[in-house]
């Protein structure tokens, strides 16, 4: 067993950092190691960041994409706010085809005739109008998580439901 300690520096930061792998034998330590300095060229602590950021660019992405409501700054503390736009952040992310789903189903709704908006709500035991209609719509849908993460706009209705 061999261990390759690679000794970088980060570019955003300028800090520092060492990187450690076990391998087998000396050959294959010493071949990662010279891989990973010539590669490695972030810190833990800017990678990280670096992750946050395309994750919060992908999110809005899809918020805007789709024309889903911000979270109300007045739901919550400072602390919550964050934590609540971070459950919903993975979970846009990682349930978008969802999110296209529920926007394509409110663009029919949106672009109706008048009879197929009296048809839809018949259907829904409600008014013929786009409001009602879609508020009949997301009220049967079974998935609570979809329904706050993507229309909710309170944080603490976020965090006491949406899990990661």
């Amino acid at each position: 067993m061999a261990v390759a300690t690679a000794k970088c520096t980060c570019r955003e930061c300028g800090k520092n950092f060492e990187s450690t792998k076990k391998l087998p034998n000396r050959a294959q330590a010493d071949e990662c190691r010279e891989w990973a300095e010539d590669h490695f060229d972030l810190c833990p602590d800017c990678y990280k960041e670096m992750k946050r950021a395309e994750e919060i660019a992908l999110a809005d992405e899809i918020t805007a994409k789709y024309n889903l409501p911000q979270i109300d700054p007045t739901t919550g503390t400072e602390k919550q706010i964050a934590y609540a736009a971070s459950l919903r952040r993975k979970w846009l992310i990682d349930h978008e085809n969802t999110v296209k789903i529920f926007a394509d189903a409110k663009s029919k709704l949106t672009n109706a005739t008048d009879e197929e908006l009296a048809k839809y709500a018949a259907t829904h035991g409600t008014n013929a109008n786009i409001d009602d209609i879609w508020a009949a719509i997301i009220n049967k849908y079974q998935d609570k998580t979809a329904l706050i993460a993507m229309y909710s706009t309170n944080a603490k209705e976020m965090i006491d439901t949406i899990s990661y």
